[in-house]
């Protein structure tokens, strides 16, 4: 299936430009961007709403298990599931090691940590690309947005990932507030945008509405609905 695109590009080192172009699925989540004289590379994956560690996410985790890389993996799981001390992958399977005589497959933890999973390992693996969130809040509990969002958006610059999310839930956009108005994260306030895309009269269809921080934190502090 194709997509046609048309969008504004601005980058670190190059002046925005408006790119016209087809979006081509090769696979349920990773899609190729190609546009007429357009040579940049982008990368990009889709994370379904489904709580699932596709396998091509669990071949990338076995790599960096491989080469010692997943340390900093265990830390942010460790935000669902404090028990958790290491991962394992042998047999094309995931294993938690929570301090047990035995290490538990990864199918049989809740939601949170394979959702989480397919999340963080995403974004490592697309560097310089975007990473499209469907329903990011699916499977995490509303205690653990905080720290997630605080991972998430501080892994996307580390690796120069975009994100594009999607949420219906108040309590998502509340915790996005929360973080961003810490000291720590306020350079990156200028970085996130909050679109509503709205019904309008039949004859109008849809229309997107825009809001910089600013706008989002007092339309999220007022409890004005932006979902």
């Amino acid at each position: 299936n194709e997509l046609s695109l048309k969008a504004e590009i601005e980058s670190r080192h190059a002046p925005k430009r408006t790119v016209n172009g087809k979006i081509k699925f090769l696979s349920n989540e990773t899609y190729e961007v190609s546009q007429p004289n357009f040579q940049d590379e982008l990368k990009g994956v889709y994370v379904t709403p489904e709580i699932s560690l596709p396998e091509h996410l669990q071949q990338e985790l076995g790599e960096q298990i491989i080469n010692k890389q997943h340390q900093e993996l265990i830390e942010i799981l460790k935000i669902i599931d404090t028990r958790i001390e290491n991962i394992s992958f042998f047999n094309q399977m995931v294993y938690v090691d929570i301090g047990l005589t035995q290490l538990i497959p990864l199918g049989l933890f809740g939601d949170g940590v394979r959702r989480l999973l397919s999340i963080i390992l995403s974004i490592s693996n697309s560097k310089n690309g975007i990473v499209l969130i469907d329903e990011l809040e699916n499977g995490l509990h509303h205690s653990a947005l905080e720290k997630t969002w605080k991972y998430i958006i501080e892994l996307a610059n580390n690796y120069n990932v975009q994100l594009f999310i999607t949420t219906h839930n108040i309590e998502t956009l509340k915790a996005l507030q929360t973080v961003l108005s810490n000291d720590e994260m306020q350079e990156l306030q200028g970085d996130i945008r909050s679109y509503t895309i709205l019904n309008l009269p039949k004859n109008e269809k849809h229309k997107a509405y825009k809001y910089d921080f600013e706008d989002f934190e007092h339309a999220v502090l007022q409890e004005i609905d932006i979902r």
